[in-house]
């Protein structure tokens, strides 16, 4: 094993411009010291419509760029194949990050170095929208080397003793559900292996038209909440998962009405927004205990173009 090579790790599926955009700032890069950056991308479309970027990108490339086509869709399906080339790359550290984001310069030297501070195997940090309409990202701030609630692929580095010694995969089930990622790092949480936060290691995400409106924003928080239970009830009854979403319901319900109101006597639309967000989660965590399942990965292809990762 390569104990000072990070091994940079892109999914893709027909976004092209916006591949072409993340690979540019990944070129950008400031290398951590003593460390080497390989690129990996892994195109979900078996007819390579990120082929020909890569190609472009690869010939005059900062750091070595490998691609490679994963037939087999889905959200999971898509990131075992990146752990999988990282393993054969002998990487000893994995960064992922979605197509549609662009890392700040100093992004994986933040990272390294807190990892280092923090003695953690898993370290995450904020993803800020370039611009939008709607209050889509995460504004708030959190202290770096404190630990996070969920850990996504969108802003991540980590030890591939997670994936080499462990055994960790992310889970098919999700493939089309979405929660691989949460999932993911969840067990890795039960296992034992440290988790930090980074506020220093920034990355910036493209927020399209097609995702940038309430009808969007009411979609993303209703799925969310229907994969928060159905998360819960893998390896639980449904009768604890039950009793634990019940008043969960009951709050974010109460709480969007609240808000609501609010909004309306103050005609603040930040608080509008919440109330939307609030309302979609409630209704989500209902759907879930219903056994609703929405393959959140195929509608968002097929009706917005972009997948939600």
């Amino acid at each position: 094993m390569n104990d000072k090579l990070i091994a940079i790790c892109v999914p893709t599926f027909r976004r092209p411009e916006l591949l072409r955009s993340c690979l540019m700032a990944i070129a950008e890069l400031q290398a951590p010291e003593k460390h080497n950056l390989n690129i990996v991308v892994a195109d979900n479309d078996e007819e390579k419509s990120a082929q020909s970027v890569c190609e472009t990108m690869s010939s005059n490339a900062t750091f070595p760029l490998y691609y490679c086509v994963e037939v087999e869709r889905g959200l999971s399906s898509v990131r075992n194949r990146l752990l999988e080339e990282a393993l054969k790359l002998n990487a000893a550290l994995v960064a992922f990050i979605d197509d549609d984001e662009q890392p700040q310069r100093d992004w994986l030297v933040q990272h390294i170095k807190n990892t280092l501070e923090f003695g953690a195997d898993v370290s995450t940090g904020p993803v800020r929208p370039i611009s939008h309409k709607l209050a889509l990202g995460d504004k708030k701030t959190k202290v770096s080397g404190s630990k996070p609630r969920n850990v996504s692929t969108n802003n991540v580095v980590f030890d591939t003793k997670l994936i080499r010694a462990q055994g960790l995969r992310f889970d098919p089930f999700y493939n089309f559900i979405g929660g691989e990622d949460f999932d993911f790092f969840q067990r890795s949480d039960d296992l034992g292996n440290s988790h930090v936060w980074v506020e220093e290691a920034l990355v910036l995400e493209t927020i399209p038209a097609e995702r940038d409106n309430l009808r969007y924003l009411f979609f993303r928080h209703f799925t969310g909440g229907i994969n928060s239970v159905l998360r819960y009830k893998r390896n639980r009854s449904v009768w604890r998962a039950w009793a634990r979403f019940l008043p969960k319901i009951a709050g974010k319900l109460i709480s969007s009405l609240a808000f609501s109101i609010i909004s309306c006597l103050r005609l603040n639309k930040s608080i509008f927004i919440a109330s939307v967000k609030k309302l979609a989660n409630g209704l989500g965590y209902l759907a879930g205990l219903l056994n609703v399942v929405v393959e959140r990965y195929k509608y968002v292809v097929e009706r917005y173009k972009y997948v939600d990762s």
